[in-house]
This record gives C-alpha cells, sequence and structure tokens, in this order.
C-alpha cells in the first residue's frame, strides 16, 4: 500500500470557526431572551445571564483572533507543524476530530508536550485541499511514523 504524497498546507484564520462562534451567540442570545421574556422579573438573574453569555463570547473571540496560524506538512512519513512562533518545524501527531469536507477541525500534539487546534478550510488553499485530505485519511499502517518521540502512537491505532 503506498502512502500519501507529500503535501504543505497553509493554514490561517478559519471562516467555518468564526461563523460557527457566530451562531452559538446567537442560539445563546434568542434562549436568553426568550428565558428572559417568560419570566415575570429576571431581576438579577437577567443581568447575570447577560453577563456569563457576553463574557463567554469574548472568551471565545478572544480564542479566535489567537488562532494558530501556519504551515502543516505531511512528508510521506509524518506530520510537522511549522508555525508563526516556531523557528524550525515541530514533529507532531495529527488527530481528526471533525471532518466537514470543506473544513476540517485536527488535534495536534506536538514533541514537545504543546497540544493546539487547526481549523484548515479548502479555501486557504483549494488547490492543495485534496492533497491534505489523502494525507490526513491514508491507512494508519502508512502514516505510522518511526518517531521515538511518540511511543504510544501504535497502540492508539491498534485499538
Amino acid at each position: 500500500m503506498h502512502s500519501a504524497p507529500a503535501v504543505t498546507y497553509r493554514v490561517g484564520h478559519s471562516r467555518v470557526y468564526a461563523a460557527s462562534l457566530a451562531l452559538i451567540a446567537l442560539a445563546v442570545a434568542l434562549a436568553g431572551g426568550f428565558w428572559i421574556e417568560s419570566m415575570a422579573d429576571a431581576g438579577w438573574r437577567g443581568w447575570l445571564y447577560l453577563w456569563t453569555a457576553l463574557t463567554s463570547l469574548l472568551v471565545a473571540a478572544r480564542g479566535a483572533s489567537r488562532m494558530q496560524r501556519g504551515d502543516l506538512h505531511w512528508d510521506g512519513q509524518a506530520w510537522f507543524w511549522s508555525g508563526t512562533a516556531a523557528l524550525q518545524p515541530v514533529s507532531v501527531q495529527l488527530l481528526v476530530h471533525a471532518d466537514l469536507l470543506i473544513a476540517m477541525v485536527l488535534g495536534l500534539c506536538a514533541t514537545d508536550g504543546r497540544r493546539f487546534w487547526l481549523w484548515p478550510e479548502r479555501g486557504h488553499d483549494p488547490s492543495r485541499w485534496s492533497a491534505l485530505r489523502r494525507a490526513v485519511f491514508a491507512p494508519a499502517a502508512a502514516r505510522r511514523s518511526a518517531d521515538p518521540e511518540f511511543p504510544d502512537q501504535a497502540a492508539q491505532e491498534k485499538s
């Protein structure tokens, strides 16, 4: 069985993530509005709800603005990440959390122990999107790295 060919994919801010935040904010606002309207006197509960909802939205928006940017690289054997803060590419273990066909939610665990999320989208580089998807979904045996820094990788793939 052949491994997927090498590919480098630029990852930036995600419109899908931003749209998800907007939809969640809208749902929270509508639910809170209906709840407060149904109560005769919301009083301090209404203000507490409003404060909690706004604080949560601000924290999520701040997280979106600090989203990782850089290059995700598959060399045919292993994954590497070179973000804006990384001087050299770092070997990472990749886990797919969601595949939306136009975007993916990926969890990365670097060899130095850092963990972070990426939201690559087809719109970032449409010409390489198919190659990235082939590499992400290549059979586990073809993806298995000989990197001794991830000894639990083979055990996770068997389960």
